[in-house]
């Protein structure tokens, strides 16, 4: 697979995640009706998006530190969308669910493997 075909599922994780931060709660189904716990969703959401930017990269910091400015970026976007808000914890969440994510590829990527565990 080419190296820049490697990043089309990063992509489109950011992509969907601006897109429905760029709507208004009123065009989004609460989060009790999805599962309870908007935090849950917000992991969920950057653990996806860091996982698929290590399929992409190598670099693990520089995977999460992207990850995280992404995440600031979201926050900082929200407080510019009518109805929404920006709000440390959701991005607490967001860094903590790339953290985690991030973390279960290093304990399970063997040495020698195309995605070596070195960073």
């Amino acid at each position: 697979m080419t190296r820049w075909l490697r990043w089309v599922p990063a992509i489109a994780i950011a992509g969907t995640i601006v897109y429905l931060s760029s709507l208004s709660p009123r065009e989004l189904p609460g989060p009790e009706e999805i599962l309870g716990w908007d935090k849950l969703l917000h992991f969920a959401a950057y653990a996806a998006l860091a996982a698929a930017a290590r399929f992409a990269s190598p670099r693990t910091f520089w995977v999460l530190l992207a990850v995280a400015l992404f995440g600031v970026s979201d926050e900082l976007h929200q407080r510019f969308t009518p109805g929404r808000d920006s709000s440390g914890w959701d991005l607490l969440a967001d860094v903590a669910g790339a953290a985690v994510a991030l973390g279960v590829w290093r304990l399970v990527t063997l040495p020698g493997t195309t995605q070596s565990r070195v960073t």
